[in-house]
């Protein structure tokens, strides 16, 4: 036991050491280099707690932890390297702030492992790290980070976090997850500009399907934006002299059958929901109160309330794929 020991001014070396008994480090303070890379913890119990290390200290690559109880907790660890350790039996990180770049490769947990409140600096790559119980991610905080430091994206370790949520059946985490992931693909040089492109708008419209409110929100703003372009648009100006007057907008035909205004609701309405039967007779007074001919339409128009079905149909169906994601439907 080295409890609250301070080694300053050396390194410490434990590589390759074989510890039978307690292995308890609490509140020790290392201030340079302490070294466990292949050391063995067969005793009762391991504690690490309210360590004090500085700068990138601790190396515990290739270490093989079998004591009844491994414990970390209540310090911070920087560029911690646990690659091929194998923890045999259960195994808690508690409180611990994972700063910089830490290594996990090929770490092997036998049993189950926690991660209770810990922070992540940078995003953790469990990709070849093997678990026979993944950890729930509620409890960890693992920030949005589009690259790693050495500017590589991190899709590969964002589609690792989804799949071990999804192993434990958190359904919200493995959404979130999925997000990030698709967002890291934009950072990707593979990625074709089309794929770029529909990742932005799904992005946008709905979160990566994450948002029931966006959807609602961009159909909304789309049926105002293109009422108030087609009553500008449709409008008479006043001229001069009377320039002051406001904009008057009156039906060309079928005046007292239905007011502009009306007509201008009823035509956004068939646009937005395109899929929804129509009666023609109304069909037939809108446009000849708006265009003053049944069966004439100026391009503007026509171009609009194509783009307004199509973007309308995208935001009815992001809305729906957001009740899905919501209630877990299949």
């Amino acid at each position: 036991s080295l409890k609250s020991a301070k080694v300053i001014g050396c390194s410490t070396e434990f590589a390759g050491a074989d510890f039978h008994g307690d292995a308890i480090f609490n509140y020790t303070e290392f201030n340079r280099l302490v070294d466990f890379r292949g050391a063995t913890f067969r005793g009762g119990q391991v504690l690490f707690e309210e360590v004090i290390l500085h700068g990138k200290c601790g190396h515990f690559a290739d270490a093989e932890f079998s004591a009844r109880v491994t414990r970390f907790r209540g310090f911070c660890l920087q560029g911690v390297d646990f690659s091929r350790a194998i923890f045999s039996r259960n195994v808690v990180f508690k409180d611990i702030r994972f700063l910089g770049s830490c290594f996990w490769e090929n770490a092997d947990f036998r049993e189950a492992v926690s991660f209770i409140d810990c922070r992540f600096e940078q995003v953790p790559d469990f990709n070849f790290a093997t678990f026979k119980q993944p950890p729930h991610l509620a409890s960890m905080r693992i920030p949005w980070l589009p690259k790693r430091s050495d500017g590589a994206p991190n899709t590969e370790a964002y589609r690792k976090l989804k799949q071990m949520a999804k192993d434990v059946g958190d359904h919200q985490y493995e959404l979130k997850y999925f997000a990030y992931e698709l967002h890291t693909k934009l950072y990707l040089e593979k990625t074709s500009n089309v794929d770029k492109m529909g990742m932005v708008i799904y992005r946008k419209l709905s979160d990566f399907g994450q948002s029931l409110m966006r959807p609602v929100l961009w159909a909304v703003g789309l049926f105002g934006l293109t009422a108030a372009i087609q009553w500008t648009a449709l409008a008479e100006r006043p001229t001069y002299p009377n320039i002051d007057e406001s904009w008057q907008l009156e039906c060309k035909l079928e005046k007292g059958q239905v007011s502009p205004c009306s007509a201008i609701v009823r035509e956004r309405l068939n646009a937005a929901l395109i899929f929804l039967p129509t009666d023609r007779m109304e069909l037939a007074r809108v446009s000849r109160c708006l265009y003053g001919d049944e069966g004439y339409k100026p391009i503007w128009s026509k171009v609009m309330n194509i783009l307004h079905s199509l973007l309308s149909a995208a935001c009815i169906f992001l809305f729906g794929l957001g009740v899905r994601n919501r209630f877990k439907m299949k």
